[in-house]
């Protein structure tokens, strides 16, 4: 990493930026003095954070891979005439999918889509979809040790999948959501944990619903809670399901640091996120508080995917 310039695809104020490159800066060098690294905890979204979500989320393609089988002109009227599953109604769907698989097996075969799917519309793999500045962004904290948590609707076992090899986060550093898992003692030498629930759509209860957790809005506080034990001091994120880690991380300003990739580059991407598409509750809130920054792609990117 080039520290005089630890963030080379993020664009300064000079260069037509909003600033958010310098004020992420600054509170990266400011930290040190008053947090140490144990603390120094940062959570990121993984859908629309670090890696594209659009057309929609790509687990969803992972559960109905019959979408990507056809072609160009079929998928664009099938992805018009239904619309894309719910965060919950994916996890459903991966825990009917994938019953009975141990979650090893399970997690070789969301590698194996994530390396070697192309996605259909940008036509390259899912894998290569990667933020470059935001990967910049994970080294630039590493390097000042920072603990660098993502916490995802999606689901924790195919985030796991692939988050080591695509932003160096080891999966135990993961937070999402999750089917219903038990151990059964007769798979494999010394047993393996299964998933083992079947979902019913019209259950209250999560349990019932097939979800042993649901990581996303209320759910992600929760989530951070279980597995870290301590709040951030900086999140990452894109959306309204990222609100509450939002507000859970937020402890004013200079002591806290919250990021909101704002998808407004058409162009390069898909716009979308700023509030003409549906409700962002986190755009709203982020419009009132300047130490939660509005990150343009558009204009403090200059460069999208790492495979650009």
């Amino acid at each position: 990493m080039n520290m005089t310039d630890p963030l080379p695809s993020w664009k300064s104020s000079t260069e037509g930026g909003t600033g958010s490159k310098e004020a992420i800066i600054n509170f990266v060098e400011n930290v040190a003095s008053k947090y140490n690294p144990e603390d120094r905890i940062v959570t990121f979204d993984n859908d629309g954070t670090l890696w594209s979500e659009r057309p929609r989320y790509f687990q969803e393609y992972f559960m109905l891979p019959a979408l990507l089988n056809l072609d160009k002109i079929s998928l664009q009227s099938s992805l018009e005439k239904s619309a894309p599953l719910t965060r919950e109604g994916i996890m459903r769907e991966d825990g009917k999918h994938y019953i009975g698989k141990t979650t090893e097996e399970y997690v070789a075969a969301a590698n194996t889509f994530v390396y070697n799917t192309n996605h259909p519309t940008l036509d390259r793999p899912f894998s290569d979809l990667t933020y470059q500045p935001l990967i910049e962004l994970l080294d630039y904290l590493r390097a000042n040790e920072f603990q660098i948590y993502i916490c995802s609707g999606g689901g924790r076992d195919f985030v796991r999948s692939f988050s080591q090899g695509a932003y160096d986060i080891p999966p135990e550093n993961v937070i999402g959501s999750s089917v219903v898992t038990e151990y059964d003692k007769t798979q494999g030498s010394g047993g393996s944990v299964v998933r083992t629930k079947v979902a019913e759509t019209d259950a209250s209860d999560q349990a019932d619903k097939g979800l042993g957790q649901y990581n996303d809005k209320e759910g992600k506080p929760v989530g951070i809670q279980r597995q870290i034990g301590k709040r951030p001091i900086m999140a990452v994120g894109n959306s309204t399901g990222d609100l509450q880690m939002f507000d859970y991380t937020d402890q004013g300003a200079g002591n806290s640091l919250i990021v909101l990739i704002n998808h407004d580059d058409g162009d390069r991407e898909f716009k979308y996120n700023d509030g003409t598409e549906g409700e962002n509750l986190s755009w709203d809130k982020a419009q009132t508080l300047e130490h939660w920054l509005v990150v343009s792609m558009a204009n403090d990117f200059n460069t999208i995917f790492t495979s650009d």
